[in-house]
């Protein structure tokens, strides 16, 4: 009775070992389980963060060319803004920009001139022999000519696989220069072209979509920094003539008005016709000179020197002879025009006056029913 006792006791500890190593191995399966899956939770983590890290990447370059077109449109509506009249300056900050931005080893801007296209700014350093490259034809066989012709945008991958088929007139040219790959755009103003911008690489590397979008942008700069310099000298040119013409009509009231005055005196009208003949005509001086059918006189001047006018004074009366330009003016009855006031065998003139300036001079004749007078 106490051996089966004791049997019956041990029974239940075989059977806890047993329990507790099954016990342990589901235990490990499942930390091997919740590992693998920590592990794939950590891998699918850093796929993530890579792709956003990619993302940032991404957004980060596009954030950082954004800033610098940005810039570059700054730079160039700054140069436009400083600029008016001064188209070359403004050309030539489009070029480098689109040479920069666009990753290209140069820029070139062509404006249409006749049948030719004429190079009119440069930036970059593709070779190109002083000389050559300054004008191209305004044809299909050059890249250039064929963006303004057909008035699109043209883009070659690489050139020297299309030379023989495509562009056969510009062969040598490009084979000198060595380049590749070539985009183009125009210049278009209300559809009509005036010119191009072309960007060049010496390999073989297509521009992108973004930088094809990028170069129009700067063809469409450069055709307003073109207008704005047109529609500026076009102002100023109005407002000059407008100047010019009220100028004129002032000395003309102030003529008559002196004439009105002064009905039985011609000397305040004459004093009055040189001064503002100076003045009109941008000269230092004037004079004007009567001639009687006979004989020269010295009837008024202005804003000359007192050695001048006594020199003058000395000098007239005196015959017409074709020694002195104002005399030729009266003979010939044609204005003389001496731009620089030099000695010649044809016009026997001094070529400088006693203080050692040159000097241009006008001479112009009146002739009346009366004897003639002349104004120079």
């Amino acid at each position: 009775m106490v051996s089966h006792s004791v049997f019956m006791a041990t029974m239940p500890k075989k059977h806890s070992k047993k329990s507790n190593t099954a016990s342990r191995v589901e235990s490990l399966s499942q930390l091997k389980k919740t590992i693998a899956s920590q592990q794939k939770t950590i891998v699918t983590q850093e796929k993530t963060i890579a792709t956003q890290a990619k993302t940032i990447a991404t957004q980060a370059r596009e954030l950082r060319q954004a800033a610098e077109q940005q810039t570059a449109t700054s730079e160039i509506l700054g140069v436009i803004a400083s600029s008016p009249t001064d188209l070359q300056p403004v050309l030539d900050a489009v070029a480098e920009n689109a040479a920069r931005l666009c990753e290209s080893n140069d820029a070139v801007i062509h404006r249409v001139d006749g049948d030719l296209l004429r190079r009119v700014a440069h930036y970059g350093h593709v070779p190109a022999p002083p000389g050559k490259g300054e004008e191209v034809p305004l044809s299909h066989g050059w890249i250039a000519g064929r963006a303004v012709v057909d008035r699109e945008t043209i883009h070659v991958h690489d050139i020297m696989a299309e030379l023989e088929t495509e562009f056969p007139e510009s062969k040598s040219h490009h084979e000198r220069l060595g380049t590749h790959t070539i985009l183009a755009t125009p210049l278009l103003h209300g559809g009509i072209p005036i010119g191009t911008i072309m960007i060049r690489r010496t390999e073989v590397r297509p521009f992108s979509a973004k930088q094809i979008a990028l170069l129009k942008t700067f063809a469409d700069q450069a055709v307003i920094a073109i207008e704005n310099v047109r529609l500026f000298k076009e102002l100023q040119d109005r407002n000059r003539d407008l100047t010019e013409a009220l100028e004129q009509q002032t000395a003309t009231s102030e003529i008559l008005s002196v004439i009105s005055s002064s009905p039985t005196d011609v000397q305040p009208v004459f004093d009055t016709i040189v001064k503002n003949a100076a003045k009109l005509c941008e000269g230092t001086g004037a004079s004007v000179i009567r001639f009687d059918g006979e004989l020269l006189h010295l009837i008024a001047h202005y804003n000359v020197s007192t050695e001048v006018r006594e020199a003058m004074e000395r000098m007239f009366p005196r015959q017409p002879t074709r020694e002195l330009a104002i005399e030729r003016a009266i003979l010939t009855s044609t204005a003389i025009h001496v731009p620089t006031f030099t000695k010649t065998l044809n016009t026997g003139i001094t070529s400088r006056s006693s203080h050692g300036s040159e000097h241009s001079w006008l001479h112009h004749y009146c002739v009346t029913d009366a004897p003639s007078e002349l104004s120079g």
